[in-house]
Order: structure tokens, then C-alpha cells, then sequence
């Protein structure tokens, strides 16, 4: 009966969803999501609009290039509106490279993962979870994807965490038990490869589990990164070097480790980045992160930084975003940001540098 829900679902989803090439798109249609591609000059965007298509609900997909070069349309999985959000039931999108990427929409009661190996000219439904919190943070690294489930009462109360693992493809999965406390008030998700990281928010403190093979085994320490009620999503430069973006509450805290999560520095961005002044948090490699504050965290100055990972940081320029949908530096000069500028939704322009966020311009 489940799976006759989703087939449903699907046909239902596409009738609603109508995509075009980037020179089709309607006017007014704005950039609302920013999907970087690690290690290269490709970035993926989705535009939308509320007409243009023959539906009120109408995407355009493309993928980009920094510094600009011809864009060219690419396909989304099915997907249909919902609780107006401008990106329907898309939960989130990754990409590894220019070819493989993972997709999750929310499909009734459950969520389903869409995997693309052609650079997003074609999806195929790998997995769906009906976990009452479907999908802790989903990690997509190289040969590697990672996610933990959990089953929870009204009370709040998790129990049966599991680890999902499967390769690239998503095509085989394996799912292990994962001994996490009831009192857990957060799950963490890292990885390189098969170096995987699990942070475990207890009140006691945080914990973390290590494995070396893919989650087959761990070990496990206590480490003083910040208590997250809800997890820090973990970026892997390097297996010794991670950065941590951990949701404290209404604020944000960034951390940084170069011994293999063991330790770990807090960034300095001047005090906590409240969720809501609109900010973003780029690892772009193993020495430097760039931290967007916000328009309303920073009314004045610069409220671009430049992170290294001993924790301090310097100020660039000055993004001014009421909200950034996406940050993707390529380098540590060119650089892309979906800003909106203003309360106003239609205010969303997707801008560039090439002086390492010093200065900002319309992409073109």
C-alpha cells in the first residue's frame, strides 16, 4: 500500500511540476537554491516561479560555472508544491561532483532519495525512510553515502538509531544498529570516504563515534565541541581536518578540528550568529572557511569573514543579504552567493566576486 501511495504521489507530482532551460525561465523567476559541486567550478541552481509554466508551481534547474560560461538546463526528480515553500518538497540537494548528486524529497509520510551518476540529466529512486525524523544529516562524500534513522515517541524520546551506508550509486544499502543514548537531543553527520563521524548532543556533554571502515566499527571519545540540541553538520577536508556548523538554539556556532574531531576551536565571528540575521557557513578547504553574518547580525561594515582553522578570522566585504540561500566559493578569489537583499522575496539576484568577496556583482 506504501508503495502504491508513492506512485500516486509521483504521478500527482508530475503533473505539477514543469521545467525549462535557464533562457526559457519566466520573469520574476529567482534563484532560491545555490547546490555547490566540491573541487570544481560547477554549481547547480533551481529558480522559481509562481507562473510562466501553464502551473503555479514551476522550477527551472541548471548548472552553472565561476567564472561564467554557458549555462545548461538539466532535470529535476518529480517534484510539487508544498506549504509554499518556493522549492516544494525538496528537502535537500548535494553533489559530490559534476556528475553524481543526492536528492531528498518529502513524499507524504515518507522521504525518498533520488540519485543522479549523468549530471543531473536523469534521477533514479534509490531509498525512502519513514522515520518519524527521516534523515539526520545526510552525508554524500566520495564512493560513500551515510545516514542515521531513528524511531520516537511523542514524549520526544528516540530509540533504534540505525546507520544507512551504501556507495555511490545508492543502488545497495546496508543498515547497522548505532548505540545512541535515549537522552540523545542531537545527532551529528561527517565524512570522508569511509572515515565517517557521528556526534552524539548529550546533556552531560558530546560525544563522538569514529569509524575508519564505513561504520562497520567505532570508537569513541568525549570531545568539548559545543553541545548542539539538533547536531552540527560536519565537513571533511581532510581526515584530520573537519569543519563544524552547529545549531545552538536560534543561534549558530562554528567550530573547527585539525586532529580528526578530537578537538576543536571555536571560530571567531565576534559571539553566536542568530539563525535568523540570514548568514552562511562555506568550508572551502582544509585551511579556509568563509562565514556570511547577515545583514541583520552586521547593519554596518563587512559581514563577509575568512576563516583558517586555528579559529580566527578577517574580515573580506560586505555580502548584505537578508537571507543567503547559498554560499560556494571555488576558490579562494571566485566565489557565488544567492542573496536576498531585502525582506522582499522578489529581491533574490545570484551574485559573484572574483576578488575573494571583497566586492559583489550580478552573475552574468
Amino acid at each position: 500500500m506504501r508503495s502504491l501511495r508513492t506512485f500516486l504521489g509521483a504521478i500527482s507530482a508530475l503533473a505539477l511540476l514543469t521545467l525549462a532551460s535557464p533562457a526559457e525561465s519566466a520573469t520574476g523567476a529567482i534563484p532560491v537554491l545555490l547546490a555547490p559541486v566540491p573541487h570544481s567550478n560547477f554549481a547547480y541552481v533551481i529558480e522559481s516561479a509562481s507562473s510562466g509554466c501553464g502551473h503555479t508551481f514551476c522550477l527551472w534547474f541548471s548548472r552553472i560555472s565561476d567564472p561564467p560560461a554557458p549555462s545548461s538546463d538539466r532535470r529535476l526528480p518529480p517534484l510539487h508544491a508544498l506549504g509554499g515553500q518556493p522549492t516544494g518538497n525538496l528537502e535537500s540537494l548535494q553533489f559530490t561532483s559534476p556528475m553524481d548528486g543526492y536528492l531528498w524529497a518529502k513524499e507524504g509520510r515518507v522521504s525518498a532519495l533520488y540519485v543522479t551518476t549523468d549530471g543531473a540529466h536523469s534521477w533514479h529512486h534509490t531509498v525512502a525512510t519513514s522515520s518519524m525524523l527521516p534523515v539526520h544529516p545526510f552525508t554524500a562524500t566520495q564512493g560513500h553515502l551515510y545516514f542515521v534513522t531513528d524511531t520516537c515517541s511523542g514524549m520526544g524520546i528516540c530509540r533504534d538509531f540505525r546507520l544507512h551506508s551504501a556507495g555511490a550509486s545508492g543502488a545497495t544499502w546496508t543498515s547497522r544498529p548505532l548505540a545512541l543514548s535515549p537522552d540523545t537531543s542531537g545527532v551529528g553527520l561527517g565524512a570522508i570516504g569511509s572515515d565517517l563521524w557521528i556526534e552524539e548532543g548529550l546533556y552531560t556533554g558530546t560525544r563522538v563515534l569514529f569509524s575508519r571502515n564505513a561504520g562497520r566499527t567505532f570508537t569513541q571519545w568525549t570531545t568539548n565541541i559545543y553541545g548542539a540540541p539538533t547536531g552540527c553538520i560536519m565537513t571533511a577536508s581532510t581526515p584530520s581536518n573537519i569543519w563544524a556548523e552547529c545549531p545552538t538554539g536560534m543561534n549558530f556556532l562554528y567550530e573547527a578540528s585539525v586532529d580528526g574531531g578530537r578537538h576543536w576551536r571555536v571560530i571567531d565571528t565576534g559571539g553566536l550568529i542568530p539563525s535568523t540575521a540570514g548568514g552562511a557557513f562555506d568550508p572551502l578547504n582544509a585551511h579556509v572557511a568563509f562565514v556570511d553574518l547577515g545583514a541583520d547580525a552586521m547593519t554596518h561594515g563587512a559581514d563577509l569573514l575568512r576563516a583558517s582553522s586555528d579559529g580566527a578570522t578577517v574580515k573580506v566585504g560586505r555580502l548584505g543579504c537578508s537571507i543567503l540561500f547559498g554560499l560556494n566559493f571555488v576558490d579562494t578569489t571566485q566565489g557565488l552567493a544567492d542573496c536576498q537583499q531585502t525582506p522582499q522575496a522578489n529581491s533574490t539576484v545570484l551574485l559573484m566576486t572574483s576578488d575573494g568577496g571583497r566586492t559583489w556583482i550580478p552573475f552574468h
